[in-house]
């Protein structure tokens, strides 16, 4: 088996030089956006010439199938990310953390996330606003003393910065393939707010979901979820219990998908 994460135009070639290859095809991204699979004509190409092809989200699979006149899905599946659930999370231990996990971008929604972190400051500064992430090309720049922006950071210690926070958000304006900040989020207890942006939408049952995705409704939900602790505990349990993105249940599913492509010769 080939194994192509992500890069479609490599279809044609490794189809062409290594014909009675098996291919794999997987998809983290919208299709439409990717070189090799933005027409119809090549995802038609794809879809009947692969062994099969994996979204990681319904979302992303939907936009892959975008023209069809007729969706054959029977060389397809949905697989998305997966997280090791951490059951050992003192919520007492926690620290009054908000977080912003992803590029300082408008495309992210950072620029909403800082006008947020403006606005609630006055209303309760003893809550921390902290941005984990970078940007090549900064166009924000938020009041130090408001937002603490603590650059890139690997995703064991990101994990641990949930762990210690109470709050994540993930307010993204472009469409998201799938909510990875709800499902790291949730697994360590911190209470994710989202936006319904493209497959975020498919983590709402472990996410508070922003309907306008604006800085004066992040705040208005950030008071009522800071000032309430037990909506707040009782949120956190329930997402992290509703969290079903479990990495060894997953990881099966990849090695099932492989297992069938090989033993069907």
């Amino acid at each position: 088996i080939i194994e192509i994460h992500n890069r479609p135009e490599y279809y044609t070639y490794i189809k062409k030089y290594f014909p009675k290859t098996k291919i794999k095809l997987i998809f983290h991204n919208d299709p439409l956006s990717l070189r090799g699979s933005i027409s119809l004509k090549e995802r038609e190409d794809i879809v009947s010439g692969c062994h099969k092809v994996i979204f990681i989200s319904r979302w992303i699979q939907q936009r892959f199938f975008s023209s069809f006149k007729n969706a054959n899905l029977s060389h397809t599946l949905i697989i998305p990310h997966g997280i090791d659930k951490n059951y050992k999370i003192n919520l007492s231990k926690k620290k009054k953390n908000i977080l912003f996990v992803g590029k300082l971008n408008h495309a992210k929604g950072y620029h909403i996330f800082s006008e947020a972190a403006l606005k609630f400051k006055k209303f309760d500064p003893s809550w921390n606003f902290i941005a984990i992430g970078n940007e090549a090309r900064k166009e924000i720049f938020p009041d130090k003393s408001i937002v603490s922006e603590i650059g890139y950071k690997k995703n064991s210690e990101v994990l641990n910065y949930y762990s210690k926070s109470e709050i994540a958000v993930g307010n993204s304006v472009w469409d998201e393939p799938l909510g990875r900040i709800a499902i790291e989020a949730s697994s360590r207890k911190c209470l994710p707010i989202i936006s319904n942006k493209g497959g975020l939408e498919e983590s709402k049952n472990i996410a508070l979901v922003l309907k306008e995705n604006s800085s004066s409704e992040l705040v208005n939900i950030l008071k009522k979820i800071t000032k309430n602790k037990y909506l707040r505990r009782q949120k956190q349990k329930l997402f992290h219990k509703n969290n079903n993105f479990n990495i060894k249940i997953i990881s099966k599913m990849l090695d099932d998908a492989r297992s069938e492509i090989l033993n069907n010769q």
